[in-house]
């Protein structure tokens, strides 16, 4: 957990370089807080969600989306590009990928409701904001060399049982199955 704090951090600096424009965004109390996380230290979660819901709240949208790009990158990359050479494998190991970062119990959790030649359809109940996951998805993704169109069609936001999103490939790059 403490390594998606530092993603956090990490992305903000790529968002907002220098510190006037981090502590616009969260605040001095919270930018104190992320300079003591350490990698592998386990925080409650409840402390992410705020940080990430004030990061939509200031940064919007494409900011969450950054998040889950560095998330993936900083996080989760290395080790998943070691073991995963396809967007199918990617997509179908995402709820261990989760479980290996996120601990306690009814945390949610990834789905992979369907997947085609031309198409997937994944489903998550994590109480992660919707746009960091859409960002990592999109990392991931775009780090096996798949560059994807991913649309949110169900969210847990606006009443949805879930998040769903649509994830098609764009081009004939990486490997989608």
């Amino acid at each position: 957990m403490g390594r998606t704090f530092l993603a956090l951090v990490c992305a903000l600096e790529r968002l907002s370089p220098g510190a006037g424009g981090r502590r616009a965004l969260l605040g001095d109390q919270a930018l104190g807080f992320l300079a003591t996380v350490v990698p592998d230290g386990w925080y409650p979660v409840e402390v992410l969600l705020s940080l990430l819901e004030t990061l939509h709240r200031k940064g919007g949208h494409y900011s969450l989306l950054k998040v889950g790009r560095v998330l993936f990158e900083v996080s989760h990359g290395p080790k998943i590009l070691e073991a995963k050479s396809t967007a199918s494998q990617f997509l179908h190991g995402l709820d261990a990928l989760y479980h290996s970062s996120n601990r306690g119990e009814g945390i949610g959790g990834w789905r992979v409701l369907a997947f085609a030649p031309d198409h997937a359809l994944v489903q998550k109940t994590t109480p992660h904001h919707c746009a960091l996951e859409e960002g990592l998805l999109l990392g991931g993704l775009a780090a096996l060399g798949v560059h994807c169109l991913v649309t949110h069609v169900e969210c847990c936001r606006t009443g949805g049982d879930a998040c769903t999103f649509h994830i098609e490939p764009l081009h004939e790059g990486g490997s989608w199955r």
